[in-house]
């Protein structure tokens, strides 16, 4: 019976800490008053009082700064509730934001317009609470984000990278990370870089990339790692390019999702799913060239450390055409193709347009190729079966 009440303590104070809003009021919490304005604007955040913060980030300059401070003294908390705050090369924090939370039931924005040098911020929290929503605009310049990154934390986040260059990865970023909360992250141009720990789509809660453009690179992204298995959780690329270092894991009715022939590139050293019964999906929409082929690089002879081929065991191929297809009856299109092997153990294939499809895998430039081959819909083959009928019966007369 004590092992019992002590497991369910277990659960509840775990459920607890994983629903915890990311933002809850602290002495050093430094609030955006400004409306639209530029961050090193002093008038644009609330009154500091003695022994206060300030500008958060703000170190050399700060009036409390006796100069005992080293780079990230500042320990101030940049609190965006409302309006939109602005940060150019000219206006822009001199040292590392301790906290950085945008939204709130009305919504706020954070706008990275350009910088001098790497702008850093440590832990970042865009929608951190229930019903919150923000949003972080970058357009241009160099950003670092180091600590505990969360798009959508409690509430709905969104991160828009249109430009520029943005790291993260030192510690765990997360879109998505509680039940209930919604993140999305939008690529149009610039570049992304994941490096060190682990990049999750969708953790709890749900989280969608969208890369219309830009170079994306990855260490490690786990896309519906806890999820309750809503097919929320969503990475879609039409554009740009993509590498992904380690291997890929689409679980938990997760999709990965490639949008015509638009993107350069998708690599991708190894594919995993989540196998039986987790319902992880890879979604191709063919246009008048076909889908950008997915390479799943990893090579025992090239010393790659993951070399696990693609695992599709399980996995729901959906298949849909856009408007300029024009693919006809026994054309092929290459749509994944593995180094070492392509397992389809379990595999099913889904068509959603009008044409239809079947699959193989075949022995292609010294690995696997798996293509699709256009076929016949099933009423024109009763069609061609009457017609071969009535010919043979013809015949017969």
């Amino acid at each position: 019976m004590c092992k019992l009440i002590r497991s369910l303590l277990m659960i509840f104070v775990f459920a607890l800490v994983a629903n915890a809003a990311d933002y809850a009021p602290h002495d050093n919490d430094v609030f955006w008053v400004g409306g639209t304005g530029t961050w090193r604007t002093w008038t644009n955040w609330s009154d500091p009082a003695p022994g206060q913060w300030y500008i958060p980030g703000v170190v050399a300059t700060n009036p409390y700064n006796d100069g005992s401070w080293a780079y990230n003294g500042n320990n101030g908390r940049a609190i965006i509730q409302s309006g939109t705050a602005q940060i150019t090369s000219t206006s822009q924090p001199d040292g590392q934001v301790y906290m950085t939370c945008v939204g709130s039931i009305s919504g706020a924005n954070l706008d990275i317009l350009s910088t001098s040098g790497e702008l850093k911020l440590w832990n970042t929290y865009v929608g951190p609470n229930a019903g919150y929503s923000g949003t972080i605009n970058q357009s241009g310049g160099t950003v670092k984000l180091r600590g505990t990154t969360r798009i959508g934390g409690d509430g709905n986040g969104a991160y828009n990278l249109s430009g520029g260059s943005l790291t993260v990865g030192e510690k765990d970023v997360t879109i998505g990370n509680v039940s209930g909360s919604t993140g999305q992250l939008t690529i149009s141009g610039g570049t992304l870089l994941q490096t060190g720990s682990t990049f999750y789509l969708g953790y709890y809660g749900t989280g969608v990339i969208n890369q219309t453009g830009g170079d994306v690179t990855f260490d490690l992204l786990r896309m519906g790692y806890r999820s309750t298995g809503d097919g929320g959780n969503v990475y879609s690329i039409s554009g740009g390019t993509f590498q992904h270092n380690k291997y890929l894991g689409i679980y938990n009715d997760s999709t990965f999702k490639v949008v015509g022939s638009g993107a350069e590139s998708i690599r991708i050293m190894q594919l995993n799913s989540s196998g039986e019964g987790a319902g992880s999906k890879l979604a191709v929409e063919l246009d008048s060239i076909g889908s950008t082929l997915i390479e799943v690089y990893g090579d025992p002879d090239n010393g790659d450390p993951y070399i696990g081929g693609a695992d599709l065991s399980y996995v729901t191929l959906f298949i849909d055409t856009l408007v300029d297809f024009d693919g006809v009856i026994g054309e092929t299109y290459d749509i994944l193709w593995s180094a070492t092997t392509i397992n389809t153990t379990g595999m099913s294939l889904v068509c959603l347009s009008d044409t239809m499809f079947s699959w193989d895998v075949v022995d292609y430039n010294g690995g696997e190729l798996l293509q699709l081959t256009v076929i016949p819909e099933p009423a024109t083959i009763i069609l061609l079966s009457a017609g071969y009928l009535v010919l043979a019966v013809k015949r017969k007369k």
